[in-house]
């Protein structure tokens, strides 16, 4: 349909010719990598679905091609289209990395914008509403981060159709730094001299740039965040040689190498002074969407892994008690995979400092993909949770009395970051923080998640359980001196729990075959108030018993369907 610089017929009919992926020629062919995502209905594409790959040039602001519709794979294959370049769908491949720009859309959905439109220009509107959804084109493509952002307005197809259809078509390009005031679908107001100090603040939402503002100064901080809009920054320096093109009512930003990465908020008033990034990989791959957590008058955090991976933190206040809010915006993984971590403090404690240790092997550069958390309470001193401790050394840790945390999702499993804000700038030396070896009564689940607590001086037990089964989840303790602990999941405000008050004894059972005596994965735990002898329903599948006066130490593993309690007393007692 189109065809333009940056691509070769013949490279494309070769590509074509060649059937064995391992061949030499293939090998010199370059990749289009395949994007996951419908550009039109923001949908995933699903296996087989009816697909149209739409291809741009260099700098994404035009169409060069439109493949023929062909079946989206199921697997990450890659697939040949007659008359383009291998399409492909793997992170992790070296010829995707100077991939063209392009998109994919559902065949339906390019029937329904064209049924709205019409006009000649409607495959380069196609293009510009599609490949304009991040603001710029991202190095490498494969780890374009997803800013995950609500889309308020539900962006129908039709809708977008009509937005752009009385739109000017010629594209207009402006240096960055000369920017005033935008906002899509209205002109660009531009300065007429030159203003050495300034803050850019762009603003995106799920269609791509929708506002920019110049202000004359760090915007001051306001406890506002937004889940339907994410906020870059951009500075005098890092606007230079930056320009930034219109078209369609729509903005695309050209950066330069001044730009830097490009740091997405979840607010438009972020912290500057104060802030320390603690945590930060040894190789970044692109840009990140950091998300913040307040930590002003908290009851509780909420950590949701996925695999090891952290998928995002709930802060527990009063006017939100469930992290049930934090789990609807974790929309691109099934719940029913996702370990809630919970961390109570209570009334009576506060929280020290907090921080992470990359649990990964100790020759590999830190990543922090797989992070340890690390958290110190005034009461409850030092707790640690994560998937693994038995490696990294290191400990990244905030300064004391942390107002906000500051962390983000990783994209395909690359790199997190994490940081916080904080007013006090002493920060005297701390002891290491507790390490936790996985002992045999807890089984190595991919993705589990390790927590430790001290038996001695529990004063009240709520065991938290799933309610078809009747297996355990978590236990959220607390102690004589006021501090509260919690172990494996304890979904405050959904998951039932049983109350067990000034317990002497802790019992457990773990789920067994009857015939091959094999544990299966679920426990039962229970709480004994009562004398040294006390009877447990030996009936069914959990019919042994271990009793544990409370002393020692409880570590609890679990992933999303397993969990396991282990007693033990330290040497030293």
């Amino acid at each position: 349909m189109f065809m333009d610089e940056g691509f070769s017929i013949s490279d494309s009919e070769e590509g074509m010719k060649e059937e064995d992926e391992d061949e030499e020629p293939y090998k010199r062919l370059k990749h289009i990598y395949l994007k996951s995502d419908c550009g039109l209905c923001n949908q995933p594409m699903g296996p087989n679905q009816w697909t149209l790959a739409l291809i741009g040039n260099p700098e994404g602001t035009k169409l060069v091609k439109c493949t023929k519709k062909f079946q989206y794979p199921g697997t990450r294959q890659t697939i040949r289209v007659r008359g383009i370049l291998p399409l492909c769908q793997r992170n992790e491949c070296g010829r995707c990395s100077k991939s063209p720009p392009s998109i994919t859309i559902h065949a339906s959905c390019y029937r329904v914008f064209m049924k709205e439109y019409r006009q000649k220009s409607a495959m380069e509107r196609i293009w510009v509403a599609s490949c304009w959804k991040f603001p710029w084109l991202h190095d490498p493509v494969q780890l374009t981060p997803r800013l995950s952002l609500n889309n308020t307005a539900k962006a129908f197809i039709q809708n977008v159709a009509e937005s752009m259809s009385s739109s000017e078509a010629k594209i207009e390009s402006y240096p960055l730094a000369s920017i005033k005031s935008w906002q899509r679908g209205l002109p660009v107001v531009c300065d007429k001299g030159e203003s050495k100090e300034f803050v850019l603040r762009l603003t995106v939402d799920g269609d791509g740039l929708n506002k920019i503002e110049k202000l004359e100064s760090w915007p001051e901080y306001s406890q506002v965040r937004s889940n339907a809009f994410a906020y870059l920054f951009v500075l005098p320096s890092q606007a230079e040689d930056s320009h930034i093109d219109f078209k369609f009512g729509r903005a695309f930003l050209r950066k330069s190498l001044r730009f830097g990465f490009g740091e997405f908020w979840d607010t438009p008033t972020p912290l500057k002074n104060g802030l320390s990034m603690f945590a930060t990989p040894f190789n970044r791959y692109g840009a990140v969407r950091f998300r913040t957590v307040d930590l002003c008058n908290i009851t509780g955090l909420t950590f949701f892994y996925f695999r090891g991976y952290m998928m995002g933190i709930h802060a527990h206040t009063a006017d939100s008690p469930t992290a049930t809010s934090t789990l609807d915006e974790i929309s691109a993984i099934d719940p029913k995979y996702l370990i809630w971590a919970y961390v109570p403090i209570s009334s009576k404690d506060s929280l020290v400092r907090i921080g992470v240790r990359d649990s990964l092997d100790l020759c590999l550069l830190p990543a922090f993909k797989k992070p340890t958390v690390l958290i110190s309470t005034k009461l409850a001193g030092d707790f640690v949770l994560g998937p693994d401790y038995k490696y990294a050394m290191k400990e990244y840790l905030s300064a004391k009395d942390p107002s906000v945390f500051v962390y983000n999702v990783p994209y395909n499993r690359y790199h997190s970051m994490y940081g916080a804000v904080n007013d006090n700038k002493g920060d005297e030396p701390l002891a290491p923080f507790p390490r936790t070896y996985a002992t045999g009564g807890c089984p190595p689940y991919r993705g589990r998640i390790y927590s430790q607590a001290p038996a001695k001086d529990i004063v009240h037990v709520d065991v938290y359980y799933e309610e078809a089964t009747g297996y355990c989840r978590g236990l959220l303790l607390e102690y004589a001196n006021g501090a509260q602990m919690a172990l494996g999941q304890c979904r405050v405000g959904i998951d039932p729990f049983k109350s067990f008050d000034k317990p002497n004894w802790l019992c457990y059972a773990y789920s067994s075959n009857g015939k091959t005596f094999n544990r299966i994965g679920q426990c039962k735990i229970e709480c004994s108030t009562g004398s040294d002898t006390h009877d447990h329903d030996q009936s069914g599948m959990f019919y042994h018993w271990a009793c544990t006066p409370l002393e020692g130490t409880l570590e609890f593993a679990c992933d999303h369907r397993m969990a396991g309690l282990q007693s033990y007393v330290d040497i030293e007692e």
